[in-house]
């Protein structure tokens, strides 16, 4: 039995159920390895059950990655093994179709553990019923601090997440893009953020947030003193934002409005800010219309600011 190895790599291999089942025999003897990536190998449920009894044994594993598999109804093995579990810290669980009911095990598993900090169930076409269970299970769990969620079904019940949001003291990092969560849902999170005392990083990316929406979430930076990124990417087209509360904010580190229509005139508002402003250091502003008068206002206040180490203007015209 090898004694050195903490870390194995074994992605994109395809080997199956029985090859996961014989990984699994492995994993109850073995005292050293803390992480193993398992993505993109073809197993199923049936590997899941293996897997899921390797783990029950061992104490070694923090870490394992699933994502690209064919898990789905599986998940109800995880689920069980999670509720056991005293080692895992971090569970990738990404494009394996769970589902609601995949989401409503896992919720259940949630309530009940106390050292997953790290879960991801990004692509699995969770919807309504499943959101609201895993944001239930979030008002119950102190553990996670880490959950990504893209490209799922969020839209359909993020107020049960933006009411989770507003009372969870442990999340400080959350993934919602490619959600489609519109204006609505923008604006549900924006009264979250106001709440909120413990997020440190939000992706909201891709979810056609709108004017209104991304303006919300601007806005609530007056009132949250937590959040040091923000990423706003490709959500709203043609009309100008006020950018006055990151005047007021002194929490932002970096900032993405890459593809948010920005033209001349908000570049000079965001200049006029940045010539101030001492705690912004990356800001992403790609794929914008800020053209050469725009690029001169921003030029201007760099000269000013001191703290500014990233700037991204590609895609400008």
């Amino acid at each position: 039995m090898n004694s050195t190895v903490s870390s194995i790599d074994l992605k994109g291999n395809k080997i199956g159920d029985e090859g996961v089942a014989s990984i699994s025999d492995c994993l109850k003897f073995n005292s050293i390895l803390n992480f193993i990536n398992l993505k993109g190998n073809d197993i199923g449920e049936k590997g899941a059950q293996a897997i899921s009894d390797g783990l029950r044994h061992n104490t070694s594993i923090t870490s394992i990655c699933l994502d690209g598999n064919k898990i789905e109804g599986g998940v109800q093995f995880i689920s069980d093994c999670l509720k056991l579990s005293s080692s895992l810290i971090s569970l990738y669980l990404d494009g394996n179709s769970i589902g609601n009911e995949g989401a409503k095990l896992l919720s259940e598993s949630l309530k009940m553990n106390t050292t997953l900090s790290l879960i991801d169930l990004s692509y699995n076409d969770i919807q309504k019923d499943g959101i609201q269970c895993i944001s239930e299970a979030l008002v119950y769990n102190s553990s996670i601090t880490a959950i990504h969620l893209t490209g799922n079904r969020v839209e359909e019940g993020i107020n049960y997440l933006a009411e989770c949001l507003k009372i969870n003291s442990t999340i400080t990092y959350i993934n919602l893009s490619k959600n489609n969560i519109g204006k609505e849902g923008g604006l549900l999170i924006s009264e979250s953020l106001k709440y909120n005392t413990k997020i440190s990083c939000i992706n909201l990316e891709d979810n056609f947030l709108g004017f209104e929406g991304v303006q919300g979430i601007l806005d609530s930076l007056k009132f949250n003193s937590t959040i040091t990124s923000l990423a706003l990417t490709n959500n709203q087209n043609g009309t100008k934002l006020n950018f006055e509360s990151l005047n007021l904010n002194s929490s932002i580190t970096t900032i993405s409005l890459s593809q948010s229509s920005i033209g001349a005139e908000e570049a000079e508002s965001i200049s006029e800010i940045l010539k101030c402003n001492t705690t912004i250091i990356t800001i992403n502003l790609s794929g914008n219309d800020i053209g050469a008068e725009g690029a001169i206002h921003l030029s201007e206040a760099l000269r000013l600011n001191s703290s500014i180490s990233s700037l991204d203007l590609s895609g400008n015209s």
